[in-house]
């Protein structure tokens, strides 16, 4: 009983002292509790308006004067060929998504400018199962855009 208590106290202790951190409701500081979400991706701005909301967040539209505003600055999403096969048919590719975003209180002021988040992922690319490539494809587009959500969040409780 004794070593099973030491062992799970050695792992608990292992595990936060490497910074792991489960992923879990964001801090958002009271001079955002009221936002606005602009941008050209539309999943990206929806992902971003759930998980504000999620924060305790109301989220408003960018009419609202009021209201700080988050605005994607640059969205772009890029598949380029990592590797090929004999015959030069593509078997996997880097994926990348890039953001830009500026966040301004609803006064104007500037509270976070110019911020950049990058997400790659490889994909390795099978054309025997182009359907199921595709899936994968988009789900891990999804993942990166989940992850991008997650450190704007995490940026955002920083201001």
């Amino acid at each position: 009983m004794t070593r099973r208590l030491l062992l799970i106290l050695t792992c608990f202790s292992l595990v936060s002292g490497c910074g792991f951190h489960l992923r879990g409701n964001v801090d958002i500081p009271d001079s955002l509790t009221t936002m606005a979400v602009s941008g050209k991706d539309p999943d990206l701005v929806d992902e971003l308006e759930d998980a504000l909301e999620s924060a305790g967040v109301n989220v408003t539209n960018t009419e609202d004067k009021s209201a700080a505003v988050l605005l994607l600055t640059q969205t772009d999403y890029e598949r380029e060929v990592r590797t090929t096969d004999a015959s030069g048919l593509a078997t996997s590719y880097d994926l990348r998504y890039r953001i830009g975003y500026d966040v301004l209180s609803g006064s104007g002021d500037e509270l976070q400018i110019n911020q950049r988040i990058v997400q790659k992922r490889v994909f390795e690319y099978d054309p025997l199962l182009q359907l199921q490539s595709e899936e994968e494809e988009e789900f891990l587009r999804e993942d990166m855009r989940k992850e991008i959500v997650l450190q704007i969040l995490r940026r955002l409780s920083r201001i």
